[in-house]
């Protein structure tokens, strides 16, 4: 487990006490809830932690609501009973949603809130990984997400395309818990609505979607907005999955259509750089490799990483990821974990 950071405290009160052992005992579970979560159904008890504790989220039944509790916590959610119903001056979470549902939209805007406080942050919470290549047809997004479903199995990760034609829902199966509200949103819309408002973080977050372990924020649907997407617009989008406290790792997937790589590369501590074996492919790297050295990128330059996948010959035909999982580059990566600095 990773223990850089300390858990936050979320708090909530709930008159029905089978609710709120349910949503207790379900949050317990949950290896990615970035919060240590108290649950209360008795009021005298909730008002004495309350009093007695800094608290980081509160989540409190419409009839326990008071403006007391403003000072009490950074932020106050009422738990409504109506799927409709809102609060002027707390945000709102239908209480009887799924428990995924309830605590995805909760961690979504405390961490949308932080990161509009304070600005898109510099400072990177979760490993950043790239993995870019100059060098066509060299499993390059296979690699990517092979390499997020097995640090999902370790750690909370989360995995961003930034390819004009990603072709991922072939290999991520729909998402199992995608929250009612938020939409469908995908990279697309994302752009778009950061565009015309700077405080769309909460779009973001609610925007990401789970295979498996893995979350992943879907990729574009149109390929013109990768490709006239500015740098800084996407590596912004990074800096803010990176700087939130929901994920250990986060890949980034950086296709040829993006206009300049270095901004997102410039987020990654390492950088896989998958490559072939033939004259062409090495003289690609070579030329790239260059390139860095004769504009002063030496950073970008020693976080390269060079890895040679080798041939799935099954990869056209459509398989799924579960079935890369246990292919010759699922046996190979992990196989070579360890070496690639992943215990």
């Amino acid at each position: 487990m990773d223990t850089r950071v300390k858990k936050k405290i979320l708090a909530f009160y709930d008159s029905d006490s089978t609710y709120t052992e349910r949503l207790s005992r379900y949050l317990g579970r949950r290896n990615d809830c970035i919060f240590d979560v108290r649950g209360f159904s008795d009021h005298k008890a909730f008002d004495a932690f309350v009093r007695d504790t800094p608290i980081d989220v509160l989540l409190v039944s419409k009839e326990a609501m008071t403006q007391d509790l403003d000072g009490q916590s950074d932020m106050v959610f009422m738990l409504a009973e109506d799927a409709g119903e809102r609060d002027e001056n707390h945000e709102t979470v239908y209480k009887y949603r799924s428990s995924a549902q309830l605590i995805r939209e909760v961690m979504a805007a405390y961490e949308a809130r932080k990161l509009n406080c304070a600005g898109d942050t510099e400072y990177l919470k979760a490993e950043v990984i790239g993995v870019y290549s100059p060098v066509g047809r060299c499993y390059k997004s296979t690699f990517a997400v092979t390499l997020g479903m097995m640090l999902a199995e370790r750690a909370p990760s989360i995995y961003l395309s930034f390819e004009d034609y990603p072709g991922i829902s072939s290999m991520l199966p729909e998402a199992r818990d995608i929250t009612e509200t938020g939409g469908r949103d995908d990279l697309s819309d994302i752009l778009y609505y950061r565009r015309v408002s700077k405080e769309e973080n909460g779009r973001l977050f609610h925007a990401v979607r789970n295979s498996g372990k893995l979350s992943y924020l879907p990729p574009v649907s149109c390929p013109a907005d990768i490709r006239s997407a500015k740098p800084e617009e996407l590596a912004s989008i990074a800096a803010a999955m990176g700087g939130s406290e929901l994920y250990r790792y986060l890949i980034l997937d950086v296709g040829s259509a993006v206009a300049d790589p270095l901004p997102l590369l410039a987020l990654c501590g390492r950088i896989f750089v998958p490559g072939r074996r033939d004259k062409a492919s090495e003289s690609k790297i070579a030329a790239f490799q260059e390139y860095l050295g004769s504009i002063g990128q030496d950073n970008i330059l020693r976080r390269l990483e060079y890895v040679s996948v080798p041939t799935y010959t099954q990869m056209s035909e459509g398989v799924d990821m579960a079935s890369v999982r246990h292919s010759p580059l699922g046996r190979y990566m992990e196989k070579h974990m360890s070496e690639l600095g992943f215990s």
